[in-house]
Order: C-alpha cells, then structure tokens, then sequence
C-alpha cells in the first residue's frame, strides 16, 4: 500500500452506506454503480475496488468521490472528509508546527520550523507506491554487495533498478490508486497520459532520498554507465509538460552512537554505508555547494540534539578551489549556528570518498 491511511477500505464502504462484511483479504458485492450482484471486487490488502461489468475502479479515495458528489474534489480534501465523518482529529492541509513526528529508527522530533507537511506526505506517498511496483536485479544486488550492504540493508533503503520498459503503465497505476502525479518531480504528461522521465540510458540503482523527517523526498540514480564525471543522476521533470523540478535533498541516516554528533558528507549512498559501519548519525548533501538546504533544516538539526558538526567530504578540496571554499563556507555557518565544528580526514590513498574509507576501515578489522 502507498500510504498508511489512518482509515480502510472497510470504513470507506460504511461510510457510503455499501453492505460488507469486511472479514476476509476481499470480497466481492452488489455494484454500487451498475447494480450488479457479486461483480464488484472490494480489496481490502490494497485499499482498491473494480467492477469488470461496467468498468468503474480505483483507490478507496476514488470510491469514496464519486459517491458523495466530490469527483472534482482534491485527495487531500476528500481524505480530510473522510476523516471528518469519521472523527478522526485532523490538520488542514497548509504549514504547520510539526510535533511528535516518528523519523526512521524509532527517533522523534519536536521542532518550530514550518514544514508543509502535507506536501510532504504526497511525495512520500507517490514515490513509495511507485518503488514498491519495482524490482533489484541481480548485477545491482551484488553491486550493493560489494559495498558491504546486505539482504536486510537493501530492503529497509528500498533500493530498486531503474526499469527498461513500463513508465506509462506505472503512472496509470498510481493514479488508479487515488494519487496525483502533477507536482512530483520525475512526473510529466506525455502527450496523452502521464510518464516519469527516465529512460534505458539511465539504467543504474534507484536510491530513495529520505529527508530528516524520514520521509522520501526525491529519487537519485547510481548510474550504471556515468555520464562524463556524473555518477548520481536526481530523477527530475523540470521543462517537460506539467514536470517540476527537483530539489537536492540531504539524505538523512540516523545513528545509534554520539547522539550529540552529525556527520556531513557527500552523497546519498555515502551516507547509508558509513553509517552501517561507524553508527554515527550522517547528513548526506549532493555536492559540497547545496549548502541552501542545509540551512532550511538546521531548526530540524538541533531540535534532534546535535551540537557538533563533523564535515567529512571526499579529497577533492585539496585539488579543486570551489570545493575549498566550501567547505570554509559550511564551517563558517555552523559556526554561526552555534554548533562546535570538527573536520574529519583520512588517508585518501585508502579512499577517495567517507564511504570508501570506511569499508578500508571494515575490511581491516576483519583482517
């Protein structure tokens, strides 16, 4: 299921007056539409229903619309209906304070800083539905393999490959599932129904980019073949038909050590694999100039207890300018934050990036 609804099919149909018995995975009923006994198949697992005798199906959400007369409606707000009738306590959909918010591992935050989190929620929502219609093959399985992942790492990042074929019928099926594509970056209509802008040249891993809150806000690819020196590849629709542009978020790995320790490096996937090994909480930004996004999250950052930065980026500021002075200008803004700030480095003849070294470190212990 793309979303955990705080309601079920099964509350959908009591609403709209339809008789069930709600005991079983599914059952089939009296078309509500054509009004054909046993044709209507209601799949409560997956949150659908769909009548072959006269075509109508969908997502509950759907059900629920053309049935109380809010067709035109948005989901939010026929979710939020939904929610009404049923006295479950809800927000309108527009910033607010977020409390209590549950981030991966079990971690909470409190924080003042405005957060559109129904914004948020959607392009969790599309992304994890549209993943989850995904699958690892196995040259990218034992690519993560070689990069010290397991079988339990894969599953819990959810890293799948970029399909060859099927981008048309994914978007179809997200939208028979009751969720909206316009707005999602990767998302376009193409000439007659929606697609999402990736094609077989960039085949590689799809790594869902989960953001400080714990919820996926954008899609990169490892590129199985890198254009020139481009080896992560954000999936964005900016200047196709109804497409946006994505936003290069940091990608957020909590740790189980140094709580009061936030390791900044560079990269999704750099992130994820220091993190295995060492157990510290990493902030993984795509390049040492997206320093913006850091800066919109730093109310997040020491509402979750971090007091110390720890910058920990590749070799390259040693040979190139930019890089330099970035760094310098991170230090200088977490500084003014009010962080303490240290600088990690190692030999980088036993790894160019943090993950790299880390796996030298790993692979020595084992020795």
């Amino acid at each position: 299921m793309s979303y955990e609804f705080p309601f079920t099919l099964q509350d959908v149909a009591h609403l709209c007056g339809i008789p069930i018995r709600g005991d079983k995975a599914s059952e089939y009923i009296t078309c509500p539409f054509c009004g054909r006994k046993k044709k209507m198949n209601l799949n409560y697992t997956k949150g659908q229903y769909n009548c072959p005798a006269c075509g109508e199906g969908g997502h509950m959400l759907k059900l629920f619309a053309k049935l109380n007369g809010m067709s035109s409606s948005s989901n939010g707000e026929i979710t939020n209906e939904i929610k009404r009738r049923l006295n479950i306590d809800y927000k309108p959909a527009t910033p607010y304070k977020i409390r209590d918010i549950i981030i991966r591992d079990d971690v909470h935050e409190d924080t003042s800083m405005n957060i559109d989190l129904d914004k948020m929620l959607h392009y969790h929502s599309v992304y994890k539905s549209f993943i989850d219609k995904l699958c690892l093959s196995e040259i990218h399985r034992e690519k993560l393999y070689n990069r010290q992942l397991d079988d339990k790492d894969i599953e819990h990042w959810q890293f799948k490959s970029v399909p060859l074929f099927g981008y048309k019928r994914f978007c179809k099926e997200l939208i028979e599932e009751g969720l909206e594509l316009e707005g999602i970056p990767g998302f376009y209509y193409d000439y007659d129904s929606w697609s999402i802008n990736i094609n077989p040249k960039t085949t590689g891993i799809i790594i869902p980019t989960y953001n400080i809150l714990g919820y996926i806000e954008g899609l990169q690819i490892r590129l199985d073949r890198p254009f020139g020196k481009t080896k992560y590849l954000w999936i964005s629709s900016d200047g196709k038909y109804k497409g946006t542009a994505v936003k290069a978020i940091p990608f957020f790995v909590k740790g189980i050590r140094k709580n009061d320790s936030l390791i900044i490096t560079e990269g999704a996937f750099k992130a994820i694999i220091p993190n295995k090994i060492w157990g510290y909480s990493i902030l993984g930004i795509a390049g040492v100039n997206n320093q913006k996004e850091i800066k919109r999250i730093i109310p997040v950052i020491k509402q979750l207890g971090y007091t110390k930065i720890i910058e920990a980026f590749d070799a390259d500021f040693r040979f190139n300018d930019k890089v330099a002075r970035a760094k310098e200008q991170l230090k200088s803004m977490m500084i003014e934050y009010g962080f303490t700030y240290e600088t990690f480095e190692w030999d980088y003849e036993k790894g160019k990036g943090l993950d790299d070294y880390a796996i030298y470190y790993l692979n020595q212990v084992k020795k």
